[in-house]
């Protein structure tokens, strides 16, 4: 047995000289890797054809950079790469890609081999196929042929998110880093969760800008940020393009990837505005009521302010009438407004179907643009219509003096109703004016 010895030995050694270490054993300390690229992500995604699962079969050397890893959860066994002609996403069927392959991370892609096909309209690339329910789906690179086919190099490699507008943003942009600036999220997306981090079901949430311009926002809810709440103010949103079934949405890698605290639009700015004019005549016919800088939330119940048109006037109104809601509460909150100078407020309001004094006018100077019951409001004084008002005949509020404060103020009007055989007094709201003493 012993005289064998010796070849089995020189048989190892010649099995392991053949291993190419480059593909198996990649560095991983981010030196600089000499591989010479010879096609580009623009390249390689050209390879695609819509609803077929294409193998490439040549060469293909592709450098480009980590934009997006798996470390926040909102990526799942998926990283985003990007060079100077495009992006795509590469699926890995391993977790904790974070490790290796960062964001900053320069990574060349040995493409021979590979997948490309699409998942609802945006390209992929992977390691091959399987079917799910008679469905062919495309599957991750295997985690033991990652090597042979990702290969990292240097790290904390610079990619620029290109910036763009919510109106300018197209398929070009797919799976690249793109900045979006003087953007908000949208009243009913703001000071909400990313996702929904009980049940760990994925969130869109509406991003806009101040022509209502709007983009989705998604997020996983296994996403390390599904619980926290979306800002509230406006600013700059960097973030990952992408597209399901022809709607393009946004993912971001983290919350840091926003910076939204300036004044919302149409808010005044840091001070507020000087003066208020409003006769929501811009509001639709049985619509939302959606005015920069004004506030429309449903605390209790699901019902908004909503726009009415009578005689080519059009006025806004808040109603529990054949809601099945238990109890409503929405509240129709002014931009902010400079009130550390004499202001006063003027409006005029109606009801219809009297049951019961369902409009209340408050101002508060602590309101966090977000959620009014974290807010100190106080009753102002205004006269308001009752009982013995007619259906629909308008009553004057009166010239209401503000209060005056050390920043900025907000005055909100707050319906509150229930059930169809509950309150459901209509309130209507037209004509506000808020002006200097």
């Amino acid at each position: 047995m012993r005289q064998y010895l010796p070849l089995l030995l020189l048989l190892s050694i010649f099995q392991f000289s053949c291993v190419d270490l480059e593909f198996d054993e990649p560095p991983t300390g981010g030196e600089p890797v000499n591989i010479t690229p010879n096609a580009s992500v623009l390249d390689l995604k050209a390879r695609y054809a819509p609803g077929k699962f294409t193998t490439i079969t040549d060469s293909l050397v592709i450098r480009a950079v980590v934009i997006a890893d798996d470390e926040s959860g909102n990526y799942y066994k998926t990283i985003v790469v990007q060079d100077s002609t495009a992006g795509i996403e590469v699926k890995v069927n391993g977790i904790g890609l974070y490790n290796q392959f960062p964001i900053g991370r320069e990574v060349f892609i040995f493409a021979k081999g590979l997948v490309v096909s699409d998942y609802n309209g945006l390209v992929q690339i992977g390691g091959g196929t399987y079917l799910d329910n008679g469905q062919t789906r495309l599957g991750g690179i295997e985690e033991i042929l990652i090597g042979q086919y990702l290969v990292p190099g240097s790290r904390n490699q610079a990619v620029t998110p290109k910036v763009r507008t919510i109106a300018s943003l197209t398929t070009n942009d797919l799976s690249t880093l793109v900045s979006l600036e003087d953007v908000q999220f949208a009243t009913g997306s703001n000071g909400e969760t990313f996702a929904d981090p009980v049940t760990q079901f994925s969130l869109n949430r509406t991003v806009e800008d101040c022509s209502k311009n709007s983009v989705i926002l998604r997020s996983s809810g296994y996403a390390r940020f599904a619980g926290a709440l979306t800002p509230t103010g406006k600013g700059s949103l960097t973030g990952v393009l992408g597209v399901f079934g022809g709607t393009l949405q946004l993912f971001i890698r983290d919350t840091s990837d926003l910076n939204m605290n300036d004044p919302r639009c149409g808010s005044g700015g840091a001070n507020g505005l000087e003066s208020i004019d409003q006769n929501f005549q811009a509001v639709g016919n049985n619509t939302d009521v959606e005015l920069d800088g004004w506030l429309n939330i449903a605390s209790k119940g699901t019902r908004l302010w909503r726009g009415k048109t009578f005689s080519g006037n059009t006025y806004v109104q808040a109603t529990a009438y054949t809601d099945s809601a238990p109890e409503m509460e929405n509240w129709l909150i002014t931009p902010a407004i400079n009130t550390k100078v004499a202001k006063t407020l003027a409006f005029r309001s109606s009801v219809s179907y009297w049951t019961h004094a369902s409009g209340t006018v408050l101002f508060s100077s602590n309101f966090d643009g977000a959620d009014p019951s974290k807010a100190t409001w106080i009753t102002l004084t205004a006269t308001l219509p009752d009982a013995g008002t007619a259906n629909f005949a308008w009553v004057n509020s009166g010239t209401i003096d503000l209060p005056i404060t050390t920043g900025k103020g907000f005055v909100a009007w707050r319906y509150n109703g229930s059930g169809p055989n509950g309150q459901t007094t209509t309130f209507i709201l037209d004509d506000v004016v808020v002006k200097n003493k």
